[in-house]
């Protein structure tokens, strides 16, 4: 889905910070595993080495399984303020786009909201929320609608910029 929503969203610059510390954590497990497994030294001798690499790789694993439960969440997508936009809060806030298909439902639902906002009275963020059947980016061969998606969330994006959101704070109302 992120490619999809990365071509039709492409006014916008993605903003993968955490996407590339998510990857050097797992790249850094990766290192402790591939030297527990390919050690130069002998089984016998090499037991505290394999106890520190298994701890460190589990330790790492489950920082990244941390980020992704409650970090990411159903986030498939942050991206960067977007300059020179008469929308004063998406030129000072990225935006974060996620999604939901729920188990045994033909409803997808896309989310945009702002990332990273903070409201005095723990408003959650304006956001402009989609609910789509699948069935309508399919045809009857089951080949898969590119264009037809790409002009949904286009047509998402625009409501978002145009502040016409499906959920307000109160000090937006």
């Amino acid at each position: 889905m992120k490619p999809w929503l990365s071509l039709s969203l492409e006014r916008i610059e993605e903003d993968s910070r955490l996407d590339n510390f998510k990857l050097c954590i797992m790249t850094t497990a990766c290192v402790f595993a591939v030297v527990a497994q390919f050690g130069p030294v002998p089984f016998p001798e090499s037991r505290p080495v394999l106890g520190v690499c298994c701890c460190a790789y589990i330790l790492f694993s489950g920082l990244l399984q941390l980020i992704v439960t409650f970090v990411d969440q159903d986030c498939i997508l942050i991206t960067k303020p977007k300059q020179g936009t008469s929308n004063k809060m998406l030129a000072s806030k990225g935006i974060r786009v996620s999604s939901t298909l729920p188990r045994f439902s033909e409803w997808y639902t896309i989310t945009l909201e702002f990332q990273g906002y903070e409201s005095k009275e723990n408003d959650p963020s304006p956001k402009v929320e989609q609910k789509w059947s699948v069935g309508q980016f399919f045809d009857v061969e089951g080949m898969f609608d590119e264009i037809g998606l790409m002009q949904a969330t286009d047509e998402v994006y625009d409501k978002f910029e145009k502040t016409k959101y499906t959920q307000e704070s109160k000090k937006q109302k």
